[in-house]
C-alpha cells in the first residue's frame, strides 16, 4: 500500500514539488488563526475590564444578510432556469433525432 501526502502526491503529477509548500501554507494559516485569537482577546479584555459596551447593532447584521439572502434566491433561481432550459433543449434534440 502506497500513502502518499498532497506534496508527494503533486510532485508526481506535476514533476515539482516547487508549487506546492506545506510549510508556507501551515504557517500562513497558522498566523492568520494566532492574529484573530489576539483580536478576539483584546475586544473580550475590553469588554471584561475597560468598561466599554462594544456590542454589535442588530440593524448592521440585519441588512447585510437580507441583501445576501435575495442575491442567493436570485441566482438560485437563474440557475434553475437555465438547467430547464438546458433540459427541454436536450429533450428537443431527442424528439428531432426521432
Amino acid at each position: 500500500m502506497i500513502i502518499l501526502t498532497p506534496g508527494k502526491l503533486l510532485t508526481k503529477v506535476i514533476g515539482s514539488s516547487s508549487l506546492y509548500n506545506s510549510k508556507d501554507c501551515t504557517h500562513r494559516r497558522f498566523s492568520t488563526c494566532l492574529s484573530l485569537f489576539g483580536l478576539g482577546a483584546v475586544v473580550a479584555y475590553l469588554h471584561i475590564h475597560g468598561g466599554q459596551n462594544l456590542a454589535f447593532p442588530g440593524l448592521a447584521a440585519l441588512i447585510p444578510n437580507l441583501v445576501l439572502a435575495l442575491l442567493l434566491v436570485f441566482r438560485t433561481n437563474t440557475a434553475h432556469d437555465r438547467f430547464w432550459e438546458g433540459r427541454k433543449s436536450g429533450e428537443g434534440v431527442v424528439v428531432n433525432i426521432r
